[in-house]
């Protein structure tokens, strides 16, 4: 018996993702995705319009798993009466783990999202701004309670998902630590300039007394998840889109 049309077009979707992940949307032919189900090309076309409509599917559900994780780690902060710090730390957790069980998904919304068109690069754009503002919104909580020192939170929010969002290029699931151990330990560092102490202060303090130092940073153009696994690199170095 042969697929029903949803389930066929899920497996569309599917191969789609692992393509548009391996070699990148404009690389990837609807042949290629066809091919890999063992299907006519033509046939993809009883069941989704173009490419593009496969790619926003995906990067749509994908922006849509984040939001959803925001709100439930700020939900599960909330139940349990937990500060401004262990709401921070539920949130990079949720946020890592979505990429670490998605990650072809993640490569591609993280990479492809740009070649949407204007009209639905908007839409993701949106929701992107939505999730940064909730991420924004929980160092305003902290900073407001007197929890965390009076930073920037526009710059303190991206700085937590400049961390957050390169997680996919390096993360493997046969590693030594887990996606929470990462997102602990990348909140242990944000905390501890977050939360102030002595070494805050002195950096305060050298900061107001006219310190140097500029820090500087670039979104260089970055290998494909597939293309630097198969040099055998590693990547380390924004919300949700950039």
């Amino acid at each position: 018996m042969p697929p029903s049309a949803g389930r066929r077009r899920s497996e569309i979707v599917a191969a789609a993702r692992e393509l548009f992940s391996e070699k990148g949307y404009h690389s990837a032919s609807m042949r290629d995705i066809a091919e890999r189900l063992g299907l006519q090309a033509g046939t993809l076309y009883v069941h989704i319009r173009s490419k593009e409509d496969v790619l926003f599917e995906i990067v749509d559900q994908a922006a849509d798993r984040f939001l959803e994780a925001v709100r439930q780690a700020r939900a599960e902060a909330e139940s349990r009466g937990a500060g401004p710090e262990e709401a921070l730390r539920l949130a990079m957790r949720s946020h890592l783990r979505v990429v670490a069980e998605n990650l072809d998904t993640a490569t591609v919304f993280f990479h492809e999202w740009k070649f949407l068109d204007d009209d639905r690069r908007a839409l993701i754009l949106a929701k992107r701004d939505a999730y940064e503002s909730a991420i924004r919104d929980l160092i305003i909580q902290g900073i407001e309670s007197g929890v965390f020192r009076p930073v920037d939170p526009r710059l303190a929010g991206l700085a937590v998902l400049s961390l957050c969002n390169w997680f996919y290029q390096w993360y493997s699931p046969a590693g030594p630590q887990s996606a929470e151990d990462i997102a602990d330990a990348f909140a242990d560092l944000l905390l501890a300039g977050l939360l102030g102490g002595p070494q805050a202060a002195a950096s305060d303090e050298a900061r107001d007394g006219g310190g140097t130092g500029s820090p500087t940073g670039g979104r260089g153009r970055t290998a494909r998840r597939g293309q630097r696994r198969s040099a055998g690199g590693s990547g380390t170095s924004s919300t949700v889109v950039q």
